[in-house]
């Protein structure tokens, strides 16, 4: 499972830079584009969201945007997580089929309530 090393997290001149650390299964990189732009409500808080290797690059990070743009990079590595089968490799192989699909879709639903504090 792929996941945001936040300790890894820098920001220089209003970009911000952060790793994705775990297994990088092909096509994850175009995937993470992808959704990061179909979910992406920035309005201005932050710019372009790119992620180059293993390192997630955001422009124009403004001050105040730093739990929001969390929230948003979290829940798009856990649907792109989700879309490759990485979400749950934890659960018990006896899981119903499903099961760890929901589990995703519902944090990520969830993470949306930070959204509106």
């Amino acid at each position: 499972m792929r996941e945001i090393d936040e300790s890894s997290a820098v920001v220089a001149e209003g970009t911000l830079s952060v790793e994705i650390i775990g297994e990088n299964p092909r096509g994850w990189r175009r995937r993470f584009e992808g959704v990061a732009t179909l979910l992406d409500q920035a309005q201005g808080r932050w710019g372009k969201v790119s992620l180059e290797k293993s390192v997630v690059r955001v422009t124009v990070v403004r001050e105040g945007a730093e739990e929001d743009l969390r929230h948003f990079l979290e829940s798009v590595v856990l649907q792109v997580n989700t879309d490759f089968g990485l979400a749950d490799e934890a659960a018990p192989a006896t899981a119903e089929p499903g099961r760890s699909a929901d589990r995703a879709m519902a944090a990520t639903f969830r993470s949306f309530a930070d959204l509106q504090a």
